[in-house]
């Protein structure tokens, strides 16, 4: 098979596609500013800005500069750690939990309507394929470290 005919391919269809599979980002918020509050209300609240910089694989100063954008709109805090007060830790708040699951259903409302498109074969099939890439361990290429865009 030719791989590199079909990365061609899967780019050119990319290209050719009038909107993304997954609804815009509302104005006024970055993907990466999304997707700190999504970390934060889903995974762990209450981690250090280094934390979110190795969990989500952007880099620290677009890490701080999505802090200092959330902190403006009052979706987090930084408060000292309780346990150790050198530490500052970065927790969500309750208006940016709100927003965050507010913004999760929306996409989760989205990307129903899109498998449902797709028909209940190629559904399964898509999701098949999604599960086997994540489950794959990423070649040791050096690029590890991704820009969280935004």
């Amino acid at each position: 098979m030719d791989y590199r005919r079909l990365v061609e391919d899967l780019f050119e269809c990319m290209h050719r596609s009038r909107r993304p599979p997954f609804p815009e980002e509302p104005e006024g918020i970055t993907r990466g500013e999304l997707g700190i509050l999504m970390f934060l209300t889903h995974r762990r609240d209450g981690v250090s800005a280094g934390e979110l910089s190795r969990w989500l694989r952007i880099t620290t100063g677009r890490v701080a500069s999505a802090l200092k954008s959330l902190e403006r709109k009052r979706f987090i805090e930084r408060r000292r750690d309780a346990t150790d007060r050198r530490r500052v830790l970065v927790h969500v708040t309750e208006a940016g939990r709100s927003f965050a699951l507010d913004r999760h259903e929306k996409a989760k409302r989205g990307m129903e309507r899109l498998l449902r498109r797709l028909g209940e074969r190629d559904a399964q099939e898509f999701v098949r394929i999604l599960k086997r890439i994540h489950e794959m361990e990423p070649e040791e290429d050096g690029n590890r470290q991704l820009d969280g865009g935004g």
